[in-house]
């Protein structure tokens, strides 16, 4: 029913676009596709509309997700771009696009987002692709980042800017436990970033920073990463533990190990997440 409703919308449009005669060359539609996400909106400033298509391709039973962006050029419905934006799946063929949003997701720079969630499978979840136009007025767009989780959406408040809910299963959690997170872009980070509920993958969720923090007998904090707070702060926060790591309180954070030789140390909406190299 989506397919067949979404080509009756792409051949109005060529009626619309092309003179008689002329539909079957109509440049915008592809092939062996499906799960069109249609929206119409002014990319280039330039007062009319362009048609920007979020769609699965159907690859040998293998489905991919593209990004499709047509313009009217001399009263003609013509291609401007297309990307793969995800795929081929190493799932089945229920697995891919599942849904889409396009728009200025961030509210930040007026530039326009582009967000697909897709299928992969029951242990693999889903992944959900923001791109973002790759300059203002351009009619490409450009990969920002993945987010991964069992479950990942999109949430467009009116008037307000989105949002993403990624869930995470319990037995796909470090903790054992469910979490759902929620995701806002960061204008500083220049990428969206977990604000809520971020402690059940910290290393997945937090922000990575560069060095080592040394310890007592030849060990080390490694694969630093901190939430809500500076790398430097983190660090030294993190060196007082290392001195002395029976504490279960340094600074205002308490202290657990979560995994074994992973240490999780958290104040408030502060935190940081660290490895312990050089145990046996």
């Amino acid at each position: 029913m989506l397919r067949t409703t979404t080509m009756a919308i792409l051949t109005a449009l060529a009626v619309t676009a092309f003179p008689a005669g002329a539909r079957a060359a109509l440049p915008c539609q592809v092939p062996e596709t499906d799960r069109h996400h249609i929206t119409m909106i002014n990319l280039d400033g330039a007062g009319a509309k362009e048609l920007v298509d979020v769609f699965n391709f159907d690859a040998a039973a293998t489905p991919a997700t593209e990004l499709m962006v047509c313009k009217t050029v001399d009263g003609a419905l013509v291609r401007a771009s297309i990307k793969a934006i995800w795929g081929p799946s190493p799932g089945n063929r229920q697995s891919g696009l599942r849904d889409a949003w396009v728009g200025d997701l961030d509210r930040t720079d007026g530039r326009v987002e582009a967000a697909a969630s897709n299928y992969v499978s029951p242990s693999a979840g889903e992944e959900l692709v923001i791109l973002r136009q790759s300059a203002r007025h351009s009619l490409t767009f450009s990969r920002l980042q993945t987010i991964s989780a069992d479950t990942v959406t999109m949430t467009r408040p009116a008037g307000k800017a989105a949002y993403v809910t990624a869930f995470v299963k319990a037995n796909h959690s470090p903790d054992q436990k469910s979490h759902s997170e929620r995701w806002t872009y960061s204008a500083a980070r220049g990428r969206w970033v977990c604000t809520t509920d971020c402690f059940g993958r910290p290393g997945y969720t937090m922000v990575a920073c560069t060095g080592r923090v040394p310890g007592q007998l030849g060990t080390a904090a490694v694969d630093i990463r901190v939430l809500g707070m500076t790398c430097a702060r983190a660090k030294t926060v993190i060196a007082k533990w290392m001195a002395r790591p029976s504490l279960s309180r340094v600074d205002g954070f308490t202290i657990t190990s979560p995994q074994r030789y992973r240490v999780l140390g958290r104040n408030g909406t502060q935190a940081f997440w660290f490895a312990i190299f050089g145990t046996d």
